[in-house]
């Protein structure tokens, strides 16, 4: 699988990598793949995605520091039902090309 972005801001990249390997090992479409884990960016909100940090860092063993910054920053957002990275900035870069 081939996919192109332009790094988006905060913790967008990170989140969008790692969300497409389960979909494609799940034999998934690479294209819808990355629509699917684009939409889950688009409408997760402010705590979902601090849980989904603490989750990253965790599984890291404690050494993933950028999860554990984007989820500290995240905790600390003043609407926990905000969607943070709604705005296409954050996950329209992202294009799959291939077969």
């Amino acid at each position: 699988m081939d996919y192109r972005q332009v790094d988006p801001p905060g913790g967008a990249h990170g989140t969008i990598n790692a969300d497409l390997a389960p979909l494609v090992a799940e034999r998934q479409d690479p294209a819808t793949a990355l629509r699917r884990a684009c939409g889950y960016l688009r409408n997760a909100t402010a705590l979902e995605l601090a849980e989904w940090f603490e989750r990253r860092y965790g599984d890291s063993g404690g050494t993933d520091l950028a999860a554990y910054e984007a989820a500290a920053e995240l905790r600390s957002h003043p609407g926990p039902a905000d969607r943070p990275y709604a705005d296409p900035v954050y996950w329209a870069g992202f294009v799959y090309t291939g077969p």
